[in-house]
């Protein structure tokens, strides 16, 4: 069986590669599976698969790359660039021209949550989220609140400027304020509703502080679309206990739903990819 042509990180990344001109239907190695639409792997001929140039990346956060293969010349191809459709799953593609690829989605297994907080309600949301598909950057100044141990999908960020936090957070990213102080939290919103690329934004309060925030955060000059974006308070509507493991609970619910309402959208939105030349040799 050949190479799979395939790239990724493990976070949601489709990469499509150019095959040869072959007739995937003859000779040996070829398989078909219909399970995932079709499959087809063929072996190549005595070469290495030699990556050329990355058509488009990002963080490792859902973006899709393509790959293509030496000794061709990609920019004789079509003005319109192909369309993956990522419903079809794992299948083989052919374009007006003949060239043939192979399309590989690879599932984003995992959500990024940056955390703000490390007192009792923040910790107990790292214990409800521990076995969840996520990863956690949990930030706070107060270096001797964090555990000695933390669950094996969370990183600690002790810092004294949280919001370089935010700043350098990948794209569509879901962030939780839940800090020691009011102050400190008006400066994380302000930052995050002042960044593009926000996942979602929940405030942990009263609806009292929603307000407060509300009139603060406008008159600095955020979008009233964005500040009204803002969940707060937050966790899923009709628990009412104040106990840091039932809030948790609650918050882990709502994680949930917005990050497999966010999985649905992705999923249903066709990735198109741009075709570029290379100049690479085998």
């Amino acid at each position: 069986m050949g190479p799979r042509l395939r790239g990724d990180d493990g976070l949601g990344e489709r990469a499509g590669y150019e095959l040869p001109q072959r007739d995937l239907s003859m000779g040996p190695g070829v398989r078909r599976d219909d399970g995932l639409g079709e499959r087809a792997e063929n072996e190549l001929a005595q070469h290495e698969l030699s990556m050329g140039p990355r058509l488009r990346g990002d963080d490792g956060l859902g973006e899709r790359a393509g790959y293509e293969l030496p000794q061709r010349d990609l920019s004789t191809g079509p003005d319109t660039p192909p369309v993956f459709d990522r419903r079809r799953g794992t299948h083989v593609m052919q374009e007006q021209d003949g060239r043939r690829w192979l399309v590989d989605l690879v599932a984003a297994p995992r959500a990024q949550l940056v955390l703000f907080g490390a007192g009792h309600v923040g910790a107990a949301i790292v214990r409800a989220l521990a076995d969840l598909p996520c990863r956690v950057t949990w930030v706070d100044e107060r270096d001797e609140l964090f555990p000695p141990a933390v669950p094996s999908n969370v990183t600690i960020e002790a810092t004294d400027t949280p919001e370089a936090v935010v700043a350098s957070a990948p794209d569509n990213a879901t962030y939780l304020v839940m800090t020691h102080s009011h102050a400190l939290d008006q400066r994380l919103s302000e930052a995050i509703l002042s960044r593009p690329g926000v996942g979602w934004f929940g405030l942990i309060g009263s609806h009292t502080k929603r307000k407060q925030f509300e009139h603060r955060l406008r008159a600095r000059g955020i979008d009233d679309r964005r500040i009204a974006a803002m969940a707060c308070p937050v966790g899923v509507p009709g628990i009412e206990g104040k106990q840091p493991a039932v809030i948790a609970a609650a918050v882990a619910a709502q994680l949930l739903q917005v990050w497999e309402a966010q999985a649905a959208q992705q999923s249903a939105t066709p990735v198109a990819m741009k075709l570029v030349a290379s100049s690479e040799r085998i």
